[in-house]
């Protein structure tokens, strides 16, 4: 474990003490007391972050700094950005520098992202597999927000998310199609842990859906009622299925707008879902907690559920269990 009782917190100017809880900047690596960050709301050297005369670790008194330094040290093999030394994560895409030197270990020379090579981010296509800002500078920002911050909320196939986030705030346009979301609608809602929208979008189809739900409800009891009229006609005995016009009619509009629901979903979904991860994710820093436990706070709020895809198909289960008892009693 490292020690730092030979450093005073630059938020406070005490020195610290071997059980002090301290915390350091997830840039530069200066220790700072758990709550003087908390209170400060960043790091107290972040003036300097990216610049030489960035927070160093200062070396112990009567010992020389060892060799010359490393050309390559500092330089990110994500985006080839040169931070300065001893820094611990990369100033522009957040990635981790391993022992302060990140080209160790790879035989290909820093690589640069697409965006600084004059290439557009891979929309509307596929993202690439190695970059996991699906191309966008992560120097870059969506709705006021870090692209590294949206990833981290996002999760998941955020190299998807991304790139079209950043085209919609680019181009100003509402418009980027999700064929997930207007598939699978309230399904994807769901999964993407948008729960009020969810809770909206699942009770406006369901009543969209109710009338034809009562309508094949009651054809499939007139088929069963009278199987082989069914099997000899390829359709259910006129004298036990009569519905009337009026449930026809509201079955037949309202599927067509419960239809142009998921249209607006696979168009606009996209949209929708960046509203919500930016509206999240501010909220989670307008709490001020320290870098580790805003991480951990990013990685909780958002992210994916499977499990809510269970929620989903049980509640159709049981709306469809009790409609089916109501039309069997009422008709």
């Amino acid at each position: 474990m490292i020690s730092y009782t030979d450093l005073s917190c630059p938020v406070c100017h005490k020195q610290f003490k071997a059980e002090d809880d301290v915390v350091v900047c997830p840039v530069c690596g200066a220790p700072h007391h758990r709550e003087c960050y908390r209170q400060e709301g960043r790091c107290a050297y972040a003036d300097t972050h990216g610049t030489q005369e960035q927070w160093k670790r200062p070396q112990p008194k009567g010992q020389e700094p060892e060799g010359e330094e490393d050309p390559l040290a500092g330089i990110c093999p994500r985006c080839g950005y040169k931070n300065p030394p001893g820094t611990l994560f990369c100033v522009k895409c957040s990635l981790s520098l391993k022992d302060g030197n990140p080209t160790s270990g790879f035989n290909e020379p820093p690589r640069r992202p697409p965006h600084e090579q004059g290439q557009q981010p891979p929309f509307p296509f596929g993202p690439m597999m190695f970059d996991p800002y699906g191309g966008v500078d992560p120097g870059q920002s969506i709705g006021g927000v870090p692209v590294p911050e949206i990833a981290s909320f996002v999760g998941e196939n955020a190299s998807y998310y991304l790139p079209r986030f950043y085209q919609m705030q680019k181009t100003k346009s509402p418009v980027s199609l999700n064929f997930s979301a207007g598939i699978f609608s309230a399904y994807w809602i769901l999964f993407r842990r948008m729960s009020w929208i969810f809770v909206l979008f699942f009770a406006v189809t369901t009543l969209l859906s109710l009338p034809g739900m009562i309508y094949n409800i009651q054809y499939t009891l007139a088929v069963m009622a009278d199987q082989p009229y069914f099997l000899a006609n390829a359709v259910a005995n006129p004298d036990l299925f009569q519905p009337s016009p009026s449930l026809y009619m509201a079955a037949s509009i309202l599927g067509y707008v419960g239809t142009g629901l998921r249209l607006v979903l696979l168009v606009f979904g996209n949209r929708f879902y960046m509203a919500y991860v930016v509206r999240s994710v501010k909220r989670i820093r307008a709490l001020n907690l320290d870098p580790l436990a805003y991480q951990e706070a990013l990685m909780k709020k958002g992210g994916i559920k499977r499990v809510n895809i269970l929620i989903v198909v049980g509640l159709n289960v049981v709306i469809a269990a009790i409609t089916a008892a109501l039309v069997i009693n009422l008709f």
